[in-house]
């Protein structure tokens, strides 16, 4: 079995984590009492630049996607390692 992401709601601050965006991709939080317009700020996916978002979990301003890379709330689900591979084979629109 693999783990994977299901969204269970908007980003609120009580939450621990983990964390995706509203598109499913994994973010690795890391500064949750930043300062100014984008106090949260974390790795979506593999990225290797920080993005941020406002203190309600709204990403970046500016930006294409805004909505999809909004912060969510997430829990980790078992997913069958069969699953997974079809899953991959597809490609993220799955």
């Amino acid at each position: 079995m693999t783990q994977k992401l299901k969204i269970i709601g908007p980003y609120t601050p009580e939450h621990e984590g983990p964390f995706c965006t509203r598109n499913k991709l994994p973010v690795d939080l890391k500064v949750r009492d930043g300062r100014g317009i984008y106090p949260l700020s974390g790795y979506i996916a593999d990225n290797e630049c920080l993005d941020g978002w406002t203190k309600n979990g709204e990403f970046e301003h500016g930006r294409d996607f805004e909505d999809e890379l909004d912060l969510m709330n997430a829990e980790e689900v078992p997913f069958p390692r069969v699953a997974a591979a079809k899953e991959a084979l597809k490609g993220p629109e799955a």
